[in-house]
């Protein structure tokens, strides 16, 4: 009997430890396929953008205007920039159709693309990532906005941010129950919420600063007419009720700054040519 088993270990062992070697080979095929597509997706908005005289001439008279944040959702602020909470919860279910009819969950909904979704805004007037000055002088103001958030994380930031999340979570958790019509579906719901959120939270806790994501959406891709970059956590199960509906506009710091070192070095050989 040992010995069947020992054969059957040993015909096994290596054919198990092939298909995990396939499975990890298709994940890093696909990712690389992923970030190639970012790239791709930034390098043709910002030159769309930066080619557009219209376009250009417009941001000049943008940048004279002024605007304001909500103080109540900075977490953290730097010389240079800010970090600011979601104003929405993480959790598309806390949007369901009977709350709002126009509400399709995950796909419409204001909801963050993870648990402990942040964005980190420079007080600089800067447009979008596709404006000049965001990448201008080797990406310093893009590479500050991240400089700041390992900072803050290193000293704390995970707990201020749980913190941020679970205001979003109760405020959400409030207007579900002010639906008076349908408070019984809410009751139902909530014990589910709570377990779940705590989950995550605990999970979200034990996360390095590497186990997040840094990322842009690109003009016209964008919502908001700043800068921003969005924090969120790379795990899936973090983002399990959250939306992927933008994931493909995401492009991460690191796209950004690879095109931007790819296109200085072409500009330096045709320079030096």
């Amino acid at each position: 009997m040992a010995e069947e088993v020992t054969k059957t270990a040993a015909y096994l062992l290596p054919a198990l430890f092939g298909a995990y070697m396939l499975k990890k080979r298709i994940e890093a095929f696909t990712k690389a396929k992923s970030f190639n597509k970012h790239k791709q997706l930034y390098r043709q908005r910002r030159d769309e953008f930066q080619g557009n005289e219209d376009a250009m001439a417009e941001l000049e008279q943008w940048k004279i205007r002024n605007y304001h944040n909500d103080n109540s959702l900075i977490l953290s602020e730097s010389a240079e920039s800010y970090i600011i909470g979601n104003l929405a919860s993480y959790d598309k279910r806390q949007y369901p159709e009977w709350l709002n009819s126009n509400y399709r969950p995950g796909v419409n909904t204001p909801e963050g693309q993870g648990f402990g979704h942040v964005l980190v805004i420079p007080k600089r007037r800067i447009f979008n990532i596709v404006d000049p000055d965001a990448t201008a002088k080797d990406a310093l103001a893009i590479r500050e906005l991240r400089d700041h958030f390992k900072t803050f994380w290193r000293n704390g930031g995970s707990h201020k941010i749980i913190q941020r999340t679970r205001a979003s979570f109760d405020d959400q958790n409030a207007k579900l129950a002010a639906k008076n019509s349908t408070q019984d579906l809410y009751y139902q719901l909530l014990p589910v919420l709570e377990a779940d959120f705590e989950r995550l939270s605990r999970m979200y806790g034990q996360l390095g600063v590497d186990d997040l994501e840094f990322a842009f959406h690109a003009f016209p891709d964008a919502s908001v007419g700043h800068l921003h970059m969005h924090v969120f956590p790379k795990l899936s199960e973090l983002r399990k009720f959250s939306t992927r509906h933008h994931d493909w506009k995401t492009i991460p710091i690191e796209a950004v700054l690879e095109v931007e070192e790819e296109d200085r070095r072409k500009r330096r050989e045709s320079t030096e040519g």
